[in-house]
């Protein structure tokens, strides 16, 4: 049963590059490659739950799902095929260890290296939320949808990542909601703004990703009582940097 549950595991990234590549060269099948991957994670997690429906499960759910929904976005608005060659490879990989410390966390403690899954939820809300930027910017650039409809997109999808980054630090809901609800609101509030900058939309995602990983590390460490002048200066010094490097070597429009 083991080598099956591995078998199943390595097989998630392979289900998940076919199907991007099949988004790729037949977009008007979308729905249907997307299904196949939503199905096949859920089938995975199922059988490493032993097809259980527990909290557990569904915590484990929230990331790979909404992971899996900003990579769409993301990647269908993506021009260069190098690029988006590079991004689907880089996500298949992320999910694979995803679905790995999962399988590790719930069947050899021992092997299980301790804050990996935390570091690892770290790593993928971060790659999520410039997947469900770029694709937020990109869907009104390119597609000139609606900004209330792109922002409600965009809450819906950050919310959960937000609360289940909260949930595996082992912080209480009764705790966190507030610091998810302020959080949530300031990206919306930062993306309207950013969103006016005469740049890319890579770029304004980017910016928005340093911003929402310094808010969730401060309000982390604020929560478990880590937060002080060497933390809040370590973080800002970061960001700092990243910005800065990011805004000097941008292409302005």
């Amino acid at each position: 049963m083991f080598v099956l549950k591995k078998i199943s595991i390595i097989l998630l990234p392979i289900v998940w590059f076919v199907c991007f590549e099949l988004v790729k060269s037949n977009f008007l099948n979308w729905w249907q490659y997307l299904g196949v991957i939503f199905v096949y994670q859920i089938f995975v997690l199922l059988f490493l739950h032993k097809f259980k429906l527990n909290n557990t499960f569904f915590h484990f759910l929230i990331v790979p799902i909404v992971f899996s929904v900003g990579c769409f976005f993301a990647l269908t608005l993506t021009v260069n095929d190098y690029f988006f060659h590079v991004l689907v490879i880089a996500s298949c990989l992320l999910q694979y260890a995803l679905f790995r410390q999962y399988y590790l966390y719930l069947y050899f403690q021992q092997k299980y290296q301790p804050y990996s899954l935390e570091s690892l939820y770290l790593y993928m809300l971060i790659f999520a939320s410039f997947f469900i930027f770029s694709g937020a910017f990109g869907s009104i650039v390119l597609l000139q949808l609606n900004l209330w409809l792109v922002l409600l997109i965009q809450m819906i999808l950050i919310m959960p990542l937000l609360y289940v980054f909260f949930w595996i630090n082992k912080v209480e809901i009764s705790k966190s909601w507030l610091f998810i609800f302020v959080i949530g609101f300031l990206t919306l509030q930062l993306f309207m703004v950013v969103s006016y900058l005469p740049s890319g939309f890579y770029l304004n995602a980017f910016l928005l990703t340093v911003a929402i990983y310094i808010m969730i590390g401060l309000s982390k460490k604020f929560l478990k009582n880590e937060l002080n002048k060497k933390v809040v200066i370590s973080y800002l010094i970061v960001g700092g940097i990243s910005l800065i490097t990011a805004l000097i070597t941008a292409r302005w429009e």
